[in-house]
């Protein structure tokens, strides 16, 4: 049964419980695994597109906030400002008004995924290079246009972390003088996915329950949580499929967790960090900075 997907993660992930369950049998015959094994990390697989929503709400104004903070300040301080006089969130700093009414995501670059481990990238036309902890649901089978958010979940096989690199300062002069949005030069140069992927019926009970960390050189910046996600996996793969359907190898990130990365917490990445991102039950994705221009082979 395995011999057909045995270099197909992604194959593997169609087969469910009945490809578990050889899987498992497999390893009990072997229990000292392959001798041969190369153990140099490596893409699980190499995604077929990469759809990178925006599903937490908290996540959405704190980004606002860091980014008015860092290249807006005066701006800053009066959006500071109404939120202690009224106790409420700043208009401004706020999601757009489609956030509401469906998931929203945008088209990362798949050729730009390289895996655990690997050098972090800093384009030479950033000045501020920061870290996003997501983690991504992998797509294993065929979803028809136009499918239900019910009949879509069951096309998702797997989950897995990656780190969204982002250039902010590039971000913050997309988001405000550019045709295409924040995302372009800013978002698709870099994404770091980790080397395993968690089978889905392990991580559905505990979807939105997971707890990460995040550690630069050793020290503990925050610990995020995939807790408080406006919107679903099965509705963010319903919107994918909308008019147009989805295919096996696809990756839908849900965005960045709360808190997790530099821009929210007002921290900021050096070159030569350690960079060690962890998310209960899904795994770990670790790095090391680079300079400005300087990129791995």
């Amino acid at each position: 049964m395995l011999e057909p997907v045995v270099d197909d993660l992604v194959g593997f992930l169609a087969l469910g419980e009945k490809g578990r369950v050889a899987a498992a049998r497999l390893i009990e015959m072997n229990p000292e695994g392959s001798p041969n094994l190369d153990e140099a990390p490596m893409l699980p697989f190499r995604p077929g597109t990469l759809r990178a929503f925006s599903v937490y709400e908290q996540h959405q104004i704190q980004s606002a906030k860091g980014l008015a903070r860092r290249y807006l300040p005066g701006a800053a301080k009066v959006g500071l400002g109404f939120e202690r006089i009224t106790g409420k969130v700043f208009p401004k700093f706020r999601p757009v008004e489609m956030f509401y009414r469906h998931p929203l995501f945008y088209m990362g670059n798949p050729l730009a995924c390289s895996p655990d481990g690997s050098l972090i990238p800093w384009p030479a036309y950033s000045k501020d290079l920061d870290f996003e902890i997501e983690m991504g649901a992998v797509v294993c089978q065929s979803v028809r246009p136009d499918a239900l958010a019910e009949e879509a979940k069951e096309a998702i096989g797997g989950f897995l972390l990656l780190n969204d690199v982002s250039a902010r300062d590039t971000q913050w002069d997309e988001y405000r003088n550019g045709i295409f949005g924040p995302i372009v030069k800013s978002k698709t140069f870099a994404n770091v996915l980790a080397t395993e992927v968690v089978t889905a019926d392990e991580v559905w009970p505990h979807v939105d329950s997971l707890t990460g960390e995040v550690r630069v050189n050793g020290e503990v910046w925050s610990r995020p949580s995939t807790a408080g996600a406006h919107w679903s996996y099965d509705e963010m793969a319903a919107y994918c499929a909308a008019g147009e359907g989805l295919h096996p190898g696809e990756v839908l990130s849900a965005g960045t967790l709360p808190n997790g990365c530099g821009l929210e917490l007002d921290r900021w990445l050096e070159p030569g960090d350690r960079l060690d991102l962890e998310l209960e039950l899904i795994g770990s994705v670790f790095g090391t900075v680079g300079r400005p221009g300087e990129y791995s082979s």
